[in-house]
């Protein structure tokens, strides 16, 4: 549903691993996402470049009744906060990204947060790879916006989005068009992540 023209990350050598090990290491390559099905007993493996561009899977507003019941409280936290990135190709290269300007970067504060660094080693193909995925990786650590770690919908109040939360899976773009007052005004953007129902 994202946009297909960009190519997923080669990757180097296959080593010796269990099945799911070596799944998980071509996800953390990529930087996709491997999950269950819900519905089969299976793996689902969504790559990184479906998660770009998206059309929105679901639309809510907050206005409507049930649509999106409280709390709807954003998160200001450092839990995702990455801005000195090193990664390592497995017996090869490595590349690092450093973010040393602005309100996330390396600098103490007030002028930064300090160092939040991270050093991955990933199976790559060639030398030229992790210097842009450091980059890619600092771009996703130091988005300046709060996450929504909880976004609940009550479908008994608001049974005409059934269909659309039903056909919703992980990694699939949501919106909430005219959030309080108390929020960041502009429309709230989000993956689905996880899902309790």
């Amino acid at each position: 549903d994202g946009d297909a023209t960009t190519r997923s990350e080669a990757m180097g050598p296959q080593r010796p691993g269990t099945l799911l090990a070596l799944l998980e290491e071509a996800a953390a390559t990529d930087g996709g996402i491997l999950y269950e099905t819900r519905d089969a007993l299976g793996l689902i493996y969504r790559d990184r470049t479906t998660l770009y561009n998206q059309k929105v899977a679901l639309a809510l507003n907050y206005r409507a009744p049930g649509e999106v019941p409280p709390p709807l409280e954003p998160t200001e936290d450092d839990q995702r906060l990455r801005n000195d990135i090193t990664i390592t190709r497995n017996g090869g290269s490595s590349g690092r990204a450093v973010l040393d300007q602005g309100p996330l970067s390396v600098q103490p504060p007030p002028n930064g947060v300090g160092p939040y660094d991270e050093s991955v080693t990933m199976s790559l193909y060639s030398d030229a790879q992790p210097a842009p995925i450091a980059q890619w990786r600092m771009h996703l650590g130091t988005w300046d916006e709060a996450r929504y770690p909880t976004i609940s919908v009550w479908l008994h109040a608001a049974p005409r989005l059934i269909p659309a939360v039903l056909a919703m899976d992980i990694g699939d773009r949501l919106q909430i068009s005219n959030p309080p007052a108390w929020l960041p005004p502009g429309v709230i953007d989000q993956h689905l992540r996880g899902y309790t129902e």
